[in-house]
């Protein structure tokens, strides 16, 4: 629960549970309106493509800790649809007065058999992960881990094996509704499941000595799932009684149950269904789903996005028999965002036909430019991979600063033309930018537009995108960056505006501030706007320290192309970065999801370095004295200057001796501290002089 309410960011989470239960029961009268056999039998069965990513670690003696083999895996498949399918052995524990409302939900799980790619696979990914456990309420972590290995989940079920910290099990993303406005949707790139390594697959099914006592049967992963298909605790999550499930087939429970044995099992005035696999008892007392939990499930594979698209999956289907096919199966370089200068491609190419590749060619395309085909005599088996770099052979190739465009094809594997099948291509855009920024920063996107400047937008869709321009304020000229949501009609789209590099090895603290203009155009349209931080110039972004939609972004509606004309039109936003101070190659990215609603404009970005970990900004060409009076002989100055230059800072009696002197190079905007603790009580005068900036102000020192 604390996991999906991290992710809930528009509404509070009464209004986003009060939406998304007035969808499933309005979907639930829809499928009353069905002309159907009234029978459970007769429901068609579903099934859902699984692809399971084992995140192991190695111990300090080179053991792999969490990396379970293939029985245990396929145990806890069998666990999956034996629960879901009403076949597992313990029915017979089901209380007789809750056995006319258990039910086979007619809903099963298979490995994948086609990866994303359209080749072989085993449904099982393996990758050795950096961290040697998972934080479950740690949104950096849940980030991290499902960047390692991650399937579209459009297609597959993703389940992420890991060994997760504290006394967490497991946890899930809940399922969204189709309706317009609905926006910013859980996120894509986090959806699925992830369990635990030593809850996952059952005792009942083979001698696995990693599984954890009481939760050794695999009914983790069947709690969790249905949660990723819409189900929630039995209980309510509330101990009190009248809290519900939706579910009018569970009994009103007033708390979770925690074992199997020495409970009461009745509570609210009625038995307990503890039994039940949406409550949190020993997987032993597991045993049952109920007719409306079934319904509530299949209501939404049947309308939720990426629930009801598992349905059509290609991850089931047999893989192509075609004798020589060789297909790109990644682009690893360039990445999306690239703080590299030199074109260096490489890719990772795929045998997914029936016959060994012993030779094939390669073509590059750079924006408008084809290189001449490369031919290659590399073996590669059926079901094998290799990654290809092209340096060597294409030699330097400098990279202006901006967005680029990218194409790789394969051509003639083993002499044979395969030109015309799915994958033999893969193409992409991506942005190059290697500029480096000294901190403290601020940028006033002067420039009507992004060539000149330190930033670069990158446009996936190659469509409309963040732009540089005028936008006068209070009819004083000013530029500002913004992007045209309003005409930008392809939803969903996803556009950065991305920083240079910033060094924040030497800062103490630090923290963003930027001005931002947005008004509301439709209550059924939602942008989102996000800052993203990356610790690796920008290979990956993994970190969100700022989100917004629209609702939370308006400062009014309005129902024609947003403009700011005047001050108010404008709102100041602060964003603490104190957890990145110390680290280098840091970049930032305002990311925006286009959901037709308005402009966004963005101006006046500050880095700060400040020492101070208190939201504290001032005007420019100014100074503040803080606190003051100082009750301790310790404060802060806080300065910003209008543009970067050299600083001196003195304190200085009314005696006219200078007592203190700090010198700041560069200084634009930041606090610096003092101590005159071992000074008098009295009034002292802080002088600020730099090329072009000279303030001063008195401190009070009453200690």
């Amino acid at each position: 629960m604390p996991y999906n309410q991290n992710l809930q960011l528009k509404d509070s989470d009464n209004i986003r549970e009060n939406a998304f239960e007035k969808w499933i029961a309005n979907k639930k009268q829809e499928r009353k309106l069905i002309p159907k056999i009234l029978s459970t039998q007769e429901e068609p069965v579903y099934f859902i493509p699984v692809v399971i990513h084992v995140i192991y670690y190695k111990d300090f003696e080179g053991i792999e800790v969490g990396n379970l083999t293939e029985e245990q895996i396929f145990s806890q498949i069998n666990v999956l649809n034996e629960d879901y399918r009403r076949m597992n052995q313990d029915t017979l524990d089901t209380p007789e007065w809750f056995l006319p409302v258990a039910a086979d939900t007619r809903i099963e799980f298979r490995l994948a058999q086609r990866d994303p790619n359209g080749a072989p696979t085993t449904g099982i990914v393996r990758i050795e992960g950096p961290k040697t456990s998972w934080n479950a309420n740690l949104p950096a972590d849940d980030v991290l881990l499902k960047s390692l290995s991650f399937w579209p989940p459009e297609d597959y079920l993703n389940i992420w094996i890991v060994n997760l910290s504290g006394d967490f099990l497991g946890y899930a993303q809940y399922p969204q509704t189709d309706l317009p406005g609905t926006l910013p949707p859980f996120n894509r790139e986090t959806d699925g499941v992830v369990i635990d390594y030593q809850v996952f697959g059952s005792i009942d099914k083979g001698s696995f000595p990693n599984i954890r006592l009481n939760y050794d049967r695999g009914r983790t992963t069947t709690h969790e799932i249905g949660h990723f298909l819409g189900l929630r605790h039995i209980w309510g999550d509330s101990d009190v009684c009248g809290v519900t499930d939706y579910c009018e087939d569970t009994p009103d429970q007033e708390t979770s149950y925690d074992s199997c044995t020495g409970i009461l099992g009745f509570s609210c005035d009625s038995e307990d269904m503890y039994q039940n696999y949406m409550d949190y008892t020993y997987d032993a007392c597991m045993n049952l789903f109920t007719v409306d939990q079934m319904e509530r499930m299949r209501i939404v594979l049947e309308n939720s996005p990426r629930r009801a698209s598992l349905l059509t999956s290609p991850g089931l289907i047999p893989p192509d028999t075609i004798s020589n096919i060789l297909i790109v199966r990644e682009i690893m370089n360039p990445t999306d965002i690239s703080c590299e200068s030199v074109f260096n491609p490489a890719i990772i190419l795929q045998n997914i036909g029936n016959n060994s590749i012993a030779d094939f060619e390669v073509e590059v395309t750079l924006n408008e430019n084809t290189f001449p085909s490369v031919r290659y005599d590399l073996p590669i088996s059926t079901g094998g991979s290799i990654e290809l770099n092209f340096s060597g052979e294409m030699g330097m190739i400098e990279l202006e600063k901006g967005q680029h465009f990218v194409k790789f094809q394969i051509k003639n594997p083993n002499g044979v033309d395969t030109i015309n099948y799915p994958g033999k291509s893969a193409s992409k855009y991506f942005v190059s930018s290697s500029i480096e920024e000294e901190v403290p920063y601020r940028e006033k996107f002067s420039q009507n537009d992004f060539q000149n400047s330190s930033w670069v937008s990158f446009n996936p869709d190659n469509s409309i995108t963040w732009e540089s321009g005028s936008v006068p304020l209070n009819k004083e000229a000013n530029n500002a960056a913004f992007i045209k949501m309003y005409d930008y009609r392809f939803t969903d789209q996803k556009d950065w505006l991305i920083s240079p590099i910033f060094d924040f090895s030497d800062a103490p603290d630090a923290s963003i501030t930027f001005d931002y203009s947005y008004a509301r155009y439709d209550s059924t349209k939602n942008d989102l706007l996000e800052i993203l931080l990356s610790i690796d110039c920008g290979r990956s972004f993994p970190f969100t320290v700022f989100s917004a939609n629209s609702d939370q972004m308006a400062l009014r509606d309005f129902a024609n192309p947003w403009v700011p004309l005047v001050s108010t039109d404008w709102k100041r936003q602060y964003v603490s970065l104190t957890e990145f101070a110390g680290l280098e190659n840091v970049r930032l990215a305002f990311r925006t999801t286009n959901g037709y609603g308005n402009n966004l404009y963005i101006d006046n970005i500050e880095f700060y370095i400040t020492g101070f970990s208190e939201y504290l900004i001032l005007e420019e060409n100014s100074i503040r004295i803080h606190p003051n009076p100082s009750t301790s002989g310790s404060f802060y100055v806080t300065l910003n200057t209008e543009e970067r230059q050299p600083v001196n800072i003195a304190v200085i009696n009314l005696l006219g001796k200078q007592l203190v002197e700090k010198q700041l190079n560069p200084a634009l905007n930041q606090t610096v501290e003092f101590d005159l603790a071992g000074h008098a009580n009295g009034i002292y005068l802080i002088q600020v002089k730099g090329t072009t900036f000279r303030q001063a102000a008195r401190l009070l020192i009453n200690k």
